[in-house]
């Protein structure tokens, strides 16, 4: 279940071609002008505590604020949203800057205009000792390829891992989370404000977490997309969307009981106890050592070439696009 809900960071490139054929038959949802009222953020996937400080800004008011009557819609991975704002269904997407760019670089016009999530969620999760990649020597781990896909093999490259040294155990991601509880795994590689939030609620002990971006292997992750057209045809709307977005962010932040009281409004199915811990571990990964200091969203271009050179040895970018191509900090709020 839990990976099943995480957002696959680095996208094989095969689905590109996907990509481009729904872009092709898309019918656009949007009018000429983008309107200041019905307009829709679509997210990534269900419901998950990360998602907590839109549904604050929309109950605080922060969006109506700036002429925006925001609906915050659930969604099926960060490629399906992309698509989305690709073929202008939605204004704008909360994705993985790494579905984003390779959607962008297949030849769709998006960009993302700040990301909030820059330190890569993606880490090894065990109820063992875990303080270093070797500590995986010997370990049976379990890994969803499709789930954390090039990051993985990132990571071994540049901490000169001997995988042969790893029992890497390939699994179907919503089988992961149970065997590691169950002690069928000693470790299992999944996103922290996920799996990582779930696991210590699920096995009633905390456990030991291994993040790959302290370990010379970080992606940028989740920022918001929007149309190129829009940029250049409603680049006032995106400029107070921005406003909003970074305001609740970092509201959010200073007032976690709030924003989860506003995110359960929304989806009162949600479990209150995941949710707040999925925000928690949310909240370390929205700087990286490049952006400490700077706005919430703000983007160092150091940080989007360390995610285009994974992409590219990695990930399987044949194309690689120029920072400036797919992303700006243009848009984000005047300090």
């Amino acid at each position: 279940m839990w990976l099943h809900m995480s957002t696959a960071r680095l996208l094989p490139p095969l689905k590109v071609y996907a990509v481009l054929a729904l872009m092709t038959c898309a019918g656009s949802a949007l009018a000429q002008n983008a309107p200041t009222s019905g307009v829709t953020l679509r997210l990534d996937f269900s419901i998950n505590g990360k998602h907590a400080p839109f549904l604050l800004g929309v109950e605080k008011g922060f969006y109506a604020e700036q002429g925006i009557d925001l609906t915050v819609e659930e969604g099926r991975g960060s490629l399906a949203a992309v698509q989305l704002v690709a073929n202008k269904s939605n204004l704008f997407g909360f994705a993985d800057s790494t579905a984003m760019i390779t959607v962008a670089a297949a030849g769709a016009a998006v960009e993302s205009v700040g990301v909030i999530q820059q330190r890569s969620p993606i880490v090894a999760i065990s109820f063992k000792p875990l303080k270093q990649p070797t500590d995986l020597y010997g370990m049976n781990v379990g890994l969803n390829p499709v789930g954390v896909g090039s990051l993985w093999e990132a990571f071994l490259a540049h901490n000169n891992l001997d995988v042969s040294k790893i029992n890497v155990v390939t699994m179907d991601g919503a089988a992961i989370l149970p065997a590691l509880i169950a002690g069928r795994l000693d470790a299992s590689i999944g996103l922290v404000n996920t799996e990582g939030a779930a696991a210590p609620l699920l096995a009633g002990k905390e456990p030991n977490l291994l993040y790959f971006a302290d370990f010379g292997t970080n992606a940028l992750s989740h920022g918001i997309v929007v149309h190129r057209d829009t940029i250049a045809q409603h680049g006032d709307l995106v400029r107070r969307f921005m406003a909003a977005t970074i305001n609740t962010w970092d509201y959010a932040v200073g007032h976690e009981a709030e924003a989860i009281d506003a995110l359960l409004k929304k989806f009162p199915d949600a479990k209150k106890n995941i949710v707040t811990r999925q925000f928690e571990l949310t909240i370390p990964l929205l700087h990286t050592e490049s952006t400490k200091g700077r706005p919430t969203g703000f983007i160092a271009e150091q940080d989007i070439n360390a995610t285009l050179d994974i992409l590219t040895k990695f990930g399987g970018l044949k194309s690689r696009p120029s920072p400036a191509d797919v992303f700006t900090n243009d848009f984000l709020p005047k300090t």
